[in-house]
């Protein structure tokens, strides 16, 4: 798949930034890279290709620190999965 998402500031492009991401979305699903865009709030799970306007700065911050130390389960810390990590 050879896809190129063209510059929103180019003159002769008519794509806005909502279209533009909404592309690259449909992309980055259908090549199954969308795993990372799951995000952990401290309220809920964020799916950043569709709720993109969702995520805080503290969201993801917290996310981030959750990759690094572990997921909390009961009395247990789970580990991140590596590629997530990677992915950072």
């Amino acid at each position: 798949m050879n896809q190129k998402l063209g510059s929103l500031y180019s003159h002769n492009s008519s794509a806005t930034l909502v279209i533009w991401f909404k592309n690259l979305a449909d992309c980055v699903e259908k090549l199954g890279l969308d795993t990372i865009f799951s995000v952990s709030s401290r309220s809920k799970e964020i799916y950043v290709l569709e709720d993109w306007g969702e995520l805080m700065p503290e969201d993801l911050l917290h996310w981030c620190e959750r990759l690094i130390e572990g997921f909390p389960f009961g009395d247990v810390t789970i580990a991140a999965c590596p590629y997530d990590i990677k992915n950072l």
